[in-house]
């Protein structure tokens, strides 16, 4: 049976974590939702006092060899990196060869002047970090500089450096919609206790069997499903089904009512989710933007 490469049991978790432990394997990117940096940020200050913030690796170009590493993105290089940096953040020729490598698979080129871009620079950083790690990243959310595009590329980059270097990663971030390709499993915490904590591909399948639950004791069924859901902004999803909810009847009708939709006198139990909302829900992998929104994190 393959062992953690990072875990924390529950009597050692912030409150709101609840009686979840959270484990970390190689090659697994889990993603934390809905919890506060500070609460995050918790893990090193209070808990993992052995943890190494491996943005120093970086500013003072001192040798790490961590098992587990905390990256702060906010942390600017400052300045350019002069020819052989490599080797001076390393302290070793072979893990230099082996960042220099990572960052041509990255597709980073570091030529050396006082200017480059923030994605190269977090890239770069990413990079360095790994190659200093021998188990776990820890990373609070992607930097809030980069553009939409270039945040896809950031979590591309991050899943790449977990399959080249053979590591896990626990990240913080709000980031799903662009992340979830990449997630290995998601765990989401909402007014203190967990509402999602389930791998990717138990998420993707039973979003893909998802039902309409019942409404205010009332199942409500339609052509136009797609139309019911977006007249329901209020939702909570778990890893097992997706159940909109609605305080009162009277909503209920009125919410039907501006989506040009009626329920039938009769009770009727709801079907499978239209094409529609199954393929809304579930392009680029399982798009998570949907529910990020109305979980409200």
């Amino acid at each position: 049976m393959a062992m953690p490469v990072f875990e924390i049991q529950p009597d050692k978790l912030a409150r709101a974590y609840g009686d979840v432990a959270l484990r970390v394997y190689r090659h697994d990117v889990v993603a934390v939702a809905g919890v506060s940096a500070p609460q995050f940020v918790d893990f090193d200050r209070r808990i993992l006092s052995h943890v190494a913030y491996s943005y120093e690796v970086i500013t003072d170009y001192c040798s790490r060899d961590d098992r587990v590493a905390l990256i702060d993105a906010t942390v600017s290089i400052g300045k350019a990196l002069s020819p052989g940096w490599e080797q001076r953040v390393t302290k070793s020729t072979a893990a230099a060869r082996k960042l220099t490598r990572l960052l041509a698979a990255l597709d980073v080129v570091v030529d050396h002047r006082p200017a480059m871009t923030w994605l190269t620079e977090k890239k770069i950083q990413l990079a360095v970090a790994a190659v200093n790690t021998t188990d776990c990243l820890l990373l609070d959310d992607p930097p809030v500089k980069l553009t939409y595009w270039e945040r896809q590329d950031y979590w591309r980059a991050v899943s790449q450096v977990t399959r080249y270097c053979s590591l896990g990663w626990l990240l913080r971030t709000r980031d799903l919609d662009l992340l979830s390709g990449w997630l290995t499993r998601l765990i989401v915490i909402k007014n203190e206790r967990v509402v999602i904590d389930a791998p990717m591909t138990t998420i993707k399948r039973d979003v893909q069997h998802a039902t309409l639950l019942r409404i205010d004791r009332r199942a409500l069924t339609t052509d136009g499903q797609e139309r019911l859901l977006a007249s329901f902004p209020q939702s909570e999803v778990t890893a097992h089904h997706l159940r909109i909810q609605v305080p009162s009847a009277l909503q209920v009708k009125r919410r039907l009512k501006r989506a040009n939709l009626t329920a039938k006198d009769v009770t009727v139990e709801a079907g499978r989710l239209s094409h529609f909302v199954r393929q809304s829900l579930a392009k680029n992998g399982l798009q998570l933007y949907w529910l990020n929104q109305r979980l409200n994190l």
